[in-house]
């Protein structure tokens, strides 16, 4: 029962997001909608309600993966990083962004930049 609801209140909040977007008339290309300090303030307050077993490094991969994708929804976007020989960066990318979003390689720091 606990798995279903999870997946009932993430269905019912990706119907906001459309709802949102249809109010504001926003398209998948306008832009991010990225607030860092606002996705920092939710994840603040996750903390300071946080208790039981699971650890909260836990909970806050789960609410990026969330976050990342509700926000990639509102108006798709695309991380251009450098192309390095380990998989690092491109690890810490996905940390913060998630799988929703896509990310593009470029041969330099400066096409990454340019793009």
């Amino acid at each position: 029962m606990a798995d279903q609801s999870i997946h009932a209140l993430l269905m019912q909040r990706a119907q906001v997001i459309d709802e949102l977007i249809k109010a504001k008339g926003a398209s998948k290309n306008r832009g991010a909608a990225i607030r860092p300090g606002r996705e920092a303030q939710m994840v603040d307050v996750l903390k300071e309600r946080h208790s039981g077993s699971i650890p909260f490094v836990t909970i806050a991969h789960m609410w990026r993966e969330i976050i990342s994708t509700f926000t990639w929804l509102q108006a798709s976007y695309t991380v251009h990083i450098p192309q390095t020989d380990d998989n690092r960066l491109n690890d810490t990318v996905r940390y913060q962004f998630g799988f929703t979003v896509d990310v593009q390689p470029h041969a330099t720091i400066r096409q990454a930049m340019e793009a």
